[in-house]
């Protein structure tokens, strides 16, 4: 379902690109993608702002937070833009076929911003009660990596240690499953245990063989 839903924004958004220049498009999905980068970087430091509004809860914190922080960057990265390329629609022309590269990027944005709604809706309470909750997570959490690791790509990095877990402190990187401390004690103790068992069997073993039975005292006889 959540995979049908990010597929349903792309179409849209390839949709929305027609009659469009590829410049135009290529704009908006460089923006959107550097935006979201941003957005998920900056989260994990903005989220104890939120602690202002008392009884918020984390999920809509993190929603909020990196919805906010997208849509100034995007607005501030479209001003900067348009300072550079005041016209991308009167670029220069190209073929026809250049239409296809359009709507590819027009798919990608509206892959973008499907992936980041339903990120954010996924983060509030109201999908306790949903069959499918894990794999609109799922679907939500790989479109927007996918993002991050494409530009990590493109400009040589990777996460760090630390990055994972800014990343986790926002519900972007599922945690990592730890086996409790007391279940890791109790198989270490019923080791010994089984060993009691041999341990007898031996001993009894030993006490069967009349040499290694232990003399009796001699009984002191009664003198005439």
């Amino acid at each position: 379902m959540g995979t049908l839903f990010v597929l349903i924004g792309g179409l849209i958004g390839a949709g929305s690109s027609y009659q469009k220049s590829f410049a135009a498009c290529w704009i908006v999905l460089v923006n959107f993608a550097f935006s979201l980068y941003i957005s998920i970087f900056l989260a994990p430091l903005a989220v104890p702002l939120m602690e202002v509004v008392p009884g918020l809860e984390t999920g809509y914190k993190n929603a909020v937070t990196i919805g906010i922080i997208f849509i100034v960057f995007y607005y501030l990265l479209q001003f900067i833009t348009s300072q550079i390329i005041p016209n991308p629609e009167k670029g220069i022309s190209l073929p026809p076929a250049a239409q296809i590269g359009s709507a590819a990027a027009g798919f990608l944005s509206g892959i973008i911003i499907a992936g980041i709604l339903l990120y954010c809706f996924m983060q509030t309470p109201f999908v306790s009660g949903f069959s499918q909750r894990k794999e609109l997570r799922a679907t939500a959490r790989n479109t927007l990596m996918g993002v991050v690791h494409t530009l990590n790509i493109f400009s040589f990095q990777s996460l760090t240690p630390e990055a994972k877990k800014d990343l986790q402190s926002i519900r972007l990187i599922p945690k990592k499953k730890t086996v409790p401390p007391a279940k890791a004690g109790q198989k270490n103790q019923s080791r010994p245990a089984e060993n009691k068992p041999a341990e007898e069997s031996v001993k009894k073993d030993s006490a069967a063989v009349p040499g290694n039975q232990p003399e009796k005292p001699a009984e002191n006889r009664k003198t005439d």
